[in-house]
């Protein structure tokens, strides 16, 4: 019965991992064959401007700013700069991969070994905390990666900490992580009191 209620689920998931992870590898190789023989800028988004205005006066001359759309780009960009600013979308396209992944093998371990267990709670507990800790931490690299790319666009010194003001902490992984915690310490209940019944019968 429940390999019936988590089958439907299981598929879902199973295609938009695949659909994820496709997509991310084939960003990766291509940022890899273009970083290597390509000579494009490197642009970056960003919600800390070089100033307040927007101005473009603090830049090197080999850098241009839109303001429009908060976004720099780096003209003669380093190898060093194109592997940092792969790290300012990358990142979150990585970690969405993996918990679809982590989210595929909790549901087919569920569907095999049954939802009410200690396994199960575990592999609960287990997803609830990579979504709580390691979502919003791809993020902060991301924000890093983008204060760090400001700071050599730039030259005007830009705080060390700036970067924390332009993270976009994801509250939904943090509130939803909360909720899978709470969630494995319900099932591991359900699945203790099943075992008290399976023992007494």
């Amino acid at each position: 019965m429940e390999q019936d209620v988590l089958r439907p689920l299981t598929k879902v998931v199973r295609f938009l991992w695949s659909v994820t992870a496709v997509l991310t590898a084939g960003a990766t190789a291509w940022f890899a064959i273009t970083g290597a023989i390509g000579s494009q800028p490197v642009c970056f988004r960003t919600g800390l401007p070089p100033d307040g205005h927007g101005s473009s006066g603090i830049l090197h001359p080999d850098v241009t700013s839109s303001v429009e759309q908060a976004l720099i780009c780096l003209q003669q960009p380093t190898g060093g700069e194109r592997v940092v600013a792969f790290l300012t979308t990358a990142p979150t396209a990585f970690g969405y991969a993996i918990t679809l992944l982590l989210l595929l093998l909790l549901l087919e371990r569920a569907s095999r070994d049954g939802v009410h267990t200690a396994a199960t709670a575990a592999g609960l507990k287990r997803f609830g905390v990579f979504v709580l800790v390691a979502l919003p931490a791809v993020t902060l690299v991301e924000a890093f990666a983008a204060g760090w790319l400001l700071q050599r666009a730039t030259s005007r010194d830009v705080e060390a900490t700036a970067f924390l003001s332009d993270w976009d902490l994801p509250w939904w992984a943090v509130v939803t992580g909360v909720g899978l915690l709470t969630l494995a310490k319900i099932v591991r209940t359900s699945a203790e009191m099943r075992e008290d019944l399976e023992g007494t019968v």
